[in-house]
C-alpha cells in the first residue's frame, strides 16, 4: 500500500499526470482592495493611470484595511515639519519632515539619485497609519520661545516599520527658556544643549547667532538632518538673524548680513494628485518638505519661503514683514520670528503636518510579505545575472554589444529598476617624435546612475565604442573620443558621453572633450571633463601639461581629474569609481588612460576602472596599451623611443549599460 499524501497540490498534479489530460488553468488571483485614508469615503481614488490611491492627512491613528489581495505598494511618509523659532531680532526656521519612500522617479533630493525607503508589501489585514503633526511656533511673549520639533509620521502592521521623521526646530538664542519634549518631539533629542543651534530632524532646523558674530562654539552650527531622509539647517555667522530649515530637497540657506537664510527646497514626486503638495520646478512634480526660512535683524530681508515643498517664510524686525507657517499635509518647516507687532504676526510659526500616500495597481500582485505570490514583471536583454545583497535578491541585465546592443524588454506591467551607463574611452595619444614628448592618454567614458524608474514595454539600449588611439607614433594623426552609451527611456533616458581622446604631438596637443577629458601633451592644455555637462557630473578633467618636463597627462577618470607633473615620467589618469548593479559586488568603471614618458622615464601605470598605462622610455615597443572593453576606460598614451621611433596610443575602452531590479 503506497503512502497518501496531505499535499493537495501534489496530488492535484499526481492525478493529471497519471491520466494524461491536461492541466486546467488556475484562477487568477483576486485583485488588491483596500479601505482606508481621507478620499473617496476611504475605498482610494483612482485617476486614470492605473492605480488606486488612499491617501492620510488626519493625526490618527488611522486604518488602513487590506481586505483581499496581495501588493507591492509604493508610497510616500512625510513627518511633520518643526517649529519656527522666537526670540527678539530674527530667529531660525524650522526643518522640513523627513521623507522616506519608495515612489519610482529618477531622482529627488538635490538632483540626486533617489535613497529607496523600505518596501512595503502589503497582505489581507490591519496597518496602522500616524500623521505627525507640525512642532509648535515659539514665542517670545508666551514661552517657551523656541520652537518644537515636528512629530514622526509611522505605518506598522505585519512585516512593516516605517518612519519618517519630525523637522527639527528652529534654533534661538541661549538666554531663552529650555522647552520640555512634550507635547511633540520626534524622539531623536531633548533639544540641542546649545539653544543656538537648530535640532537635528528629518530635515534639520536653522542657526540662530545672536551677538555676538560667530557666538556658537564647537560643534555643528546647524541641526542635521536624518540620512535619506532630509538636509540640515543653513549655517549662520551674522548677528541677530536667523538660517533657514533644512528640505527633503535641499540644505537650508545661509544668514548674509542682516538677512536670513531661505528655507531648503522640498522634495518632487510624479503622479500626485494636484490636491496635494505644492508645485514646484517640474510641472509635473508636487513637493513636499521644504523648509522655514529664518528671520532678519532690522532692515535686512527675511528667509524666504523655499521654491517648493509649503515651508514658512521668516520675519523682519520692527514690522518689516511678517512670518508664516509651514502648510499642511507638506510637512513644511515654520518660518523664523522677530521683533515686531503683534507679537502673534512676528513670531515663530508652527510647522506644517504631515502626509502619507499608498498606491498600487489592482492586478498587479505582490508578495504580501511573505505571503505568496511574487512580482509578475519579467524583463528580458542582455546578459542576466541574479544575486542577493543582504535580504535582498536583485536581476541584473548587462549590455556590452557596441552599436545598437539591443532592447530591454519589460514584458509585463510595469518595472521599477536601477540604471549604470558608462560611455566608450577615449583613444590614446602618441608622443612627439620631435621633442620626445609623451603623449596624452584617453579620459573615461561618462559614467552615470539613476534608482527607480518606471520601464514599461521595450527599451532600446546603445552601447559606446572606444575611441581609436593614434596607430603609428611616427605618422601624423588624433585620436578619436569615445561613443556614447544610452538607456533610451522615453520620458527618462540617460546618455553617457564618450571620454574625450588624448593629446597626440602637434597635431593635437590638447586634450579633447568628453564624459572625462583627454590629457594633454607638450604644452597643451587638459581636455574638460563632465562635457556635455550634467548633475552630477558624468566625469573630470584630463591632466594639464606643464611648461617642462616633457611627459605626457593622463585622462580624466569618473572617480577624479588626472594630477599635473613635470618630469620624464607620463602622469597617472584619474580612478574610476566603484558600481555594484552586475554582481553585487563593486566593479571600478570609467578609469583614466596613462600618459606616455619623456626621455629617460616611465609610462604611468594602469588606472583602477580600465584605464591603459602609459608607454615607457625604452629601446623596445613603447605603445600604450587599450582600456577595458566593458569599463569604459580611456587609452594609454605612447611613450618615447629614440631608436624606433615613437610610441602609439592605446584604443579606448568600450562602453556598457547594466539595468538591475528587485526581485
Amino acid at each position: 500500500m503506497g503512502i497518501k499524501s496531505n499535499n493537495i497540490a501534489a496530488v492535484f498534479h499526481d492525478f493529471f499526470s497519471r491520466s494524461g489530460k491536461l492541466l486546467p488553468t488556475p484562477p487568477p488571483p483576486p485583485e488588491f482592495q483596500a479601505t482606508g485614508g481621507s478620499v473617496g469615503g476611504g475605498n482610494g481614488i483612482q485617476p486614470g493611470d492605473g492605480y488606486t490611491y488612499w491617501i492620510f492627512t488626519n493625526n490618527g491613528p488611522n486604518t488602513f484595511t487590506v481586505s483581499q489581495g496581495t501588493a507591492d505598494a509604493e508610497y510616500i511618509a512625510v513627518a511633520g515639519g518643526g517649529g519656527g523659532s522666537d526670540r527678539g531680532n530674527g530667529c531660525s526656521g524650522g526643518g522640513g519632515g523627513g521623507v522616506l519612500t519608495n515612489w519610482p522617479g529618477p531622482t529627488w533630493t538635490g538632483g540626486t539619485a533617489r535613497n529607496r525607503g523600505p518596501a512595503l508589501p502589503l497582505a489581507a489585514g490591519t496597518y496602522t497609519i500616524t500623521i505627525g503633526e507640525g512642532g509648535r511656533f515659539g514665542d517670545e511673549s508666551n514661552a517657551p520661545p523656541r520652537g518644537h520639533p515636528g512629530a514622526n509620521t509611522t505605518i506598522t502592521g505585519t512585516g512593516v516599520n516605517i518612519t519618517a521623521i519630525g523637522g527639527g526646530a528652529g534654533g534661538t538664542e541661549n538666554t531663552a527658556t529650555k522647552w520640555d519634549q512634550t507635547p511633540g518631539g520626534n524622539g531623536i533629542n531633548p533639544g540641542e544643549p546649545n539653544n543656538k543651534i537648530g535640532d537635528t530632524g528629518g530635515s534639520g532646523g536653522g542657526t540662530n547667532n545672536g551677538s555676538p558674530a560667530g557666538g556658537i562654539s564647537g560643534g555643528s552650527h546647524y541641526g542635521s538632518g536624518t540620512a535619506a531622509q532630509g538636509y540640515p539647517g543653513g549655517t549662520n555667522n551674522s548677528p541677530y538673524c536667523g538660517s533657514g530649515g533644512g528640505g527633503a530637497g535641499g540644505t537650508g540657506g545661509a544668514t548674509s548680513g542682516s538677512n536670513g537664510g531661505h528655507g531648503g527646497d522640498g522634495a518632487g514626486f510624479g503622479g500626485i494628485p494636484s490636491s496635494y503638495g505644492t508645485s514646484g520646478p517640474d510641472v509635473n512634480y508636487r513637493y513636499f518638505a521644504g523648509g522655514g526660512g529664518g528671520g532678519a535683524n532690522g532692515g535686512g530681508s527675511a528667509g524666504a519661503a523655499p521654491s517648493s515643498g509649503g515651508g514658512g517664510r521668516g520675519a523682519v524686525q520692527s514690522n518689516g514683514g511678517t512670518s508664516t507657517p509651514g502648510q499642511a499635509n507638506t510637512g513644511g518647516g515654520g518660518g523664523g520670528g522677530a521683533d515686531g507687532s503683534p507679537s502673534s504676526d512676528y513670531r515663530g510659526q508652527s510647522g506644517g503636518s504631515g502626509i502619507v500616500i499608498i498606491r498600487a495597481n489592482p492586478t498587479a500582485h505582490g508578495g504580501g510579505g511573505g505571503g505568496g505570490g511574487g512580482t509578475p514583471e519579467i524583463a528580458t536583454g542582455g546578459t542576466v545575472n541574479s544575486y542577493t545583497v543582504g535580504s535582498t535578491n536583485y536581476k541584473s541585465h548587462t549590455f556590452t554589444t557596441v552599436g545598437n546592443s539591443g532592447t530591454f524588454t519589460v514584458t509585463s506591467g510595469t518595472l521599477d529598476v536601477d540604471v549604470l551607463v558608462v560611455g566608450g574611452g577615449g583613444g590614446g595619444g602618441a608622443a612627439n617624435p620631435g621633442s620626445g614628448h609623451g603623449g596624452g592618454g584617453g579620459g573615461a567614458g561618462g559614467f552615470r546612475t539613476a534608482t527607480g524608474i518606471t520601464c514599461t514595454g521595450n527599451i532600446p539600449i546603445t552601447v559606446g565604442a572606444g575611441g581609436a588611439g593614434v596607430a603609428d607614433g611616427g605618422t601624423p594623426g588624433s585620436p578619436t573620443d569615445g561613443g556614447a552609451s544610452i538607456f533610451n527611456h522615453p520620458s527618462s533616458p540617460i546618455t553617457s558621453a564618450g571620454g574625450g581622446g588624448g593629446g597626440s604631438r602637434s597635431t593635437q596637443e590638447d586634450g579633447r572633450p568628453g564624459g572625462s577629458g583627454g590629457g594633454a601633451t607638450s604644452s597643451g592644455a587638459r581636455g574638460n571633463g563632465n562635457t556635455p555637462p550634467v548633475s552630477p557630473p558624468q566625469g573630470n578633467n584630463g591632466g594639464q601639461s606643464p611648461s617642462s618636463g616633457g611627459a605626457g597627462m593622463g585622462g580624466g577618470g569618473a572617480g577624479g581629474s588626472a594630477p599635473t607633473g613635470g618630469g620624464p615620467n607620463g602622469q597617472p589618469g584619474g580612478p574610476g569609481f566603484n558600481n555594484d548593479y552586475q554582481t553585487g559586488s563593486n566593479i571600478t568603471y570609467a578609469g583614466g588612460g596613462g600618459g606616455g614618458a619623456h626621455d629617460g622615464g616611465d609610462g604611468a601605470a594602469a588606472a583602477p576602472g580600465g584605464g591603459g598605462h602609459g608607454g615607457p622610455y625604452s629601446g623596445g615597443p613603447v605603445n600604450g596599451s587599450p582600456g577595458t572593453n566593458g569599463l569604459g576606460g580611456g587609452g594609454g598614451a605612447g611613450g618615447n623611443n629614440p631608436t624606433n621611433g615613437d610610441g602609439a596610443g592605446g584604443d579606448g575602452g568600450s562602453g556598457v549599460v547594466i539595468i538591475r531590479y528587485q526581485v
